[in-house]
């Protein structure tokens, strides 16, 4: 890529997703950002943003938050105060095929946890949350990124099926980001 200027921002309801081209690979990813992310938005279930080229209609990745909990588990490296931890959930995350591999993916996830990191300053948010695709590179790239599996002993049966190449029953699994280890 040039040395184009990047954008990042969040996406208005009058945002014209139809003028950019984006293609991650995965159908259900590509249809939540043409088809739905308008609909997620006008009704308040998720904000989407996006990282695009300020010259080009290429857009180099997406994501979505939303308010989000889950029930603690002993698992959790947090201490437990309350039945249900608050958070973000990062709903939706994609790179478009062509600029994979090119940092935009931790570029993104370091603008999901300054968003967190805000929000948390607003309201209580400790962790951010996401439903990890269980493929090898999708759990090691958040694995790298500091998050966490929030069933341990579930998350090390996953990795090691995949090692094995074993099939894998499971198309997702809950991972977790301590806002708190950030924050001091």
């Amino acid at each position: 890529m040039t040395a184009s200027k990047l954008i990042f921002e969040k996406i208005e309801l009058d945002f014209s997703f139809r003028e950019f081209t984006f293609q991650s690979g995965i159908n259900k990813l590509d249809r939540f950002f043409y088809e739905y992310s308008s609909k997620f938005i006008k009704y308040g279930y998720s904000q989407v943003y996006i990282l695009r080229d300020a010259e080009t209609p290429d857009v180099m990745g997406f994501f979505s938050l939303s308010s989000s909990t889950i029930r603690w588990e002993e698992s959790l490296e947090i201490e437990k105060i309350t039945r249900y931890v608050p958070g973000i959930l990062l709903g939706m995350f994609a790179i478009d095929e062509r600029f994979r591999r090119k940092k935009f993916g931790s570029d993104l996830i370091k603008k999901v946890m300054n968003i967190a990191l805000k929000f948390s300053k607003e309201i209580g948010c400790r962790c951010v949350f996401v439903d990890s695709l269980t493929k090898p590179e999708t759990i090691n790239f958040y694995l790298n990124m500091g998050f966490k599996f929030v069933d341990i002993p579930l998350g090390k049966r996953i990795i090691k099926n995949l090692a094995n190449n074993e099939k894998i029953k499971r198309r997702t699994i809950k991972m977790y980001f301590d806002l708190y280890k950030i924050q001091k």
